[in-house]
């Protein structure tokens, strides 16, 4: 039980990591490249990462 528990903070932690690194990345990318673009990227990656899934 208390594997299952830490394994879940884990999941939890990595979430919010990821979640708090797209804002750093969205502010850092939108200086170099346009709206449409960078849009573009950002559902290509989510697309790959979501394969798997399928």
């Amino acid at each position: 039980m208390k594997q299952i528990k830490l394994k879940n903070s884990l999941l939890l932690l990595l979430t919010a990591a990821i979640w708090g690194a797209a804002f750093v990345a969205q502010s850092v990318g939108m200086e170099y490249i346009g709206p449409f673009t960078f849009n573009f990227v950002r559902n290509v990656i989510g697309g790959f990462v979501l394969i798997p899934c399928i």
